[in-house]
């Protein structure tokens, strides 16, 4: 999932398959397309390529979603959940 958050932090729209984790990192600020369908990837990235109305509204808003997407994210809140997932199991930390 890093890569989507990355590509959110940079205003990236961004568009991802619906496997693995991906969805719990992107939630609702992504365009997604089915991982085993090359014509749903296709259909996706046309609809955001589009020049008209439509597609700048749909970037713009992926956009916006994707910066406020990232601030559910950082490194001191990974650090903190996994020294307690840690002392949980461990007893330790």
């Amino acid at each position: 999932g890093l890569p989507i958050l990355e590509a959110m932090a940079s205003g990236c729209p961004v568009v991802c398959s619906r496997s693995t984790c991906l969805p719990e990192v992107a939630a609702d600020a992504v365009a997604y397309f089915e991982a085993d369908d090359a014509g749903s990837l296709r259909n996706v990235i046309r609809k955001i390529l589009a020049k008209d109305g439509d597609g700048q509204a749909m970037r713009a808003e992926l956009v916006r979603k994707g910066f406020e997407r990232v601030k559910c994210f950082s490194w001191e809140k990974c650090a903190h959940e996994t020294a307690a997932v840690l002392k949980s199991v461990c007893g330790a930390v």
